[in-house]
């Protein structure tokens, strides 16, 4: 009985560690440079099935990173949103179009430094360089009523 209870306990278990969301968000973003005043470039990773996917991620991960955490040693330190969690649910159709495509305007440079192979845990991954216009990208967050116009 105890046996029965225990493998009953250990399914459902299992079953949510093998969920695996189709976004990944990975804390594989670094520092390069400030090439412009106004831009930043990194260095981001991304994981997908296919190649094209694994890109669109690591830029995904690059946005992401710079606007809910931030930049450590470059002059984006702090997060352009300071609330992740209340600006993703208050603008969530928003961030839903930005984060599938939508943050390509913002983007300056996206090329591989990596190839596309089997990385950690088996899983593929790709290397990208991802320079981002800042400015455009708090104007255009000012201007959607995402953030306050800076210095009001």
């Amino acid at each position: 009985m105890k046996h029965l209870l225990s493998i009953l306990f250990a399914i459902p278990l299992l079953l949510l560690v093998a969920c695996n969301s189709a976004r990944t968000i990975s804390g594989e973003v670094n520092f390069i440079s400030s090439p412009e005043p106004g831009t930043v470039l990194l260095s981001a990773g991304g994981y997908g099935p296919t190649k094209p996917q694994a890109i669109s991620n690591a830029e995904a991960n690059a946005f992401s990173t710079l606007i809910f955490k931030g930049i450590p040693g470059s002059q984006q330190q702090l997060p352009m949103l300071p609330d992740e969690t209340a600006s993703r649910k208050k603008h969530s159709a928003y961030f839903d179009q930005f984060f599938k495509g939508g943050y390509k305007p913002f983007m300056m440079l996206s090329e591989s430094q990596s190839s596309y192979a089997a990385g950690r845990k088996g899983r593929k991954n790709i290397s990208q360089r991802v320079k981002i216009n800042v400015d455009a990208l708090r104007r255009e967050f000012e201007n959607r009523g995402i953030t306050r116009k800076f210095g009001l």
